[in-house]
């Protein structure tokens, strides 16, 4: 039985694993340095930089850094300042392997700052939505800055369903069948699991008992008392196995279920912009290297 033991640790273990990786899945978002109209440059890219902190304090999204942007784009021979459309910015997007990009300017009328941003959804290629507020005087930057943001998370959609969050949530019977918007197949998987998991540990505790009873008992008793003793420890040790069976059963049905019956549609994922699970080529152009190819294979699970 202590294999059983270790089993049940190990599958805890499993269990709590799944829980803290397929917490509230997170969406990236790439800022670009807003437009300056009017602004000093260095106080656009301030405003910038207040858009990514205040979008990494929403703790909401996974915010891709403005170093991480420029390598990326250095590498690609492309610039942020030579971005101007939507579909440089969704080809952006793409290659930063974000799935919402947010552009904009800045413009300044004498003492006062008027923002505009706009999100673009890279897998669609269209502006979801944008928004905009006037600011007077520099010390009410962060401020607008913290409206437009609060503005914005209200209305990006954070959670979406993913391969990776689909089969994390598969570890617990009935998870992932509700994450695939199988609500009563999850409720009823859910059920069964705990059923039975609960069956399985009442009767290893019984079998435990019954064992320890029969191993103490001492010389001298009639060979009923020893025979009652023996057949009760056995009969604990068959409903102990009935209870792993039907859990395990529960377990692997569970899985077939996740793998063939209860699989929503992904839509085709792209990562830096490559679809997943395809061999990719692409071309870029670099002033200090000339023509340069990239071979690439991506899959993302």
């Amino acid at each position: 039985m202590k294999v059983f033991e270790k089993f049940f640790f190990i599958f805890l273990f499993i269990i709590l694993s799944s829980l803290s990786l397929s917490a509230e899945e997170k969406i990236s978002v790439a800022v670009m340095d807003l437009k300056s109209d009017g602004v000093p440059v260095k106080t656009t890219i301030a405003i910038s930089n207040l858009l990514r902190n205040e979008l990494i304090n929403q703790k909401r999204f996974i915010v891709i850094e403005r170093s991480q942007i420029d390598m990326i784009l250095k590498e690609q021979g492309l610039q942020q300042t030579g971005c101007t459309d939507q579909s440089c910015a969704v080809e952006m997007g793409r290659l930063l392997s974000a799935r919402k990009i947010i552009v904009g300017e800045v413009v300044g009328v004498k003492e006062k700052f008027i923002i505009t941003i706009r999100i673009i959804d890279v897998q669609s290629g269209v502006s979801a939505f944008s928004a905009k507020e006037e600011v007077n005087g520099e010390f009410n930057l962060g401020k607008g800055v913290e409206n437009i943001v609060n503005y914005l998370s209200e209305r990006i959609e954070v959670s979406s369903k993913t391969m990776t969050g689909y089969y994390l949530r598969g570890v617990i019977p009935g998870w992932g069948q509700n994450y695939a918007g199988k609500e009563t197949k999850g409720f009823i998987m859910f059920g069964t699991f705990i059923a039975t998991g609960a069956f399985s540990l009442y009767s290893y505790w019984d079998y435990n008992k019954k064992s320890n009873d029969y191993d103490s008992l001492k010389a001298g008793l009639s060979q009923k008392e020893y025979n009652d003793k023996y057949n009760a420890k056995c009969d604990a040790a068959d409903l102990f196995t009935i209870g792993v069976s039907l859990f395990a059963a529960t377990y692997v049905i569970n899985w077939i279920d996740i793998l063939v019956f209860s699989k929503p549609d992904f839509g085709p994922v792209k990562t830096a912009g490559y679809y997943q699970g395809s061999f990719n080529i692409s071309t870029a152009m670099n002033q200090l290297d000339g023509n340069k190819i990239r071979f690439s294979y991506d899959y993302r699970f």
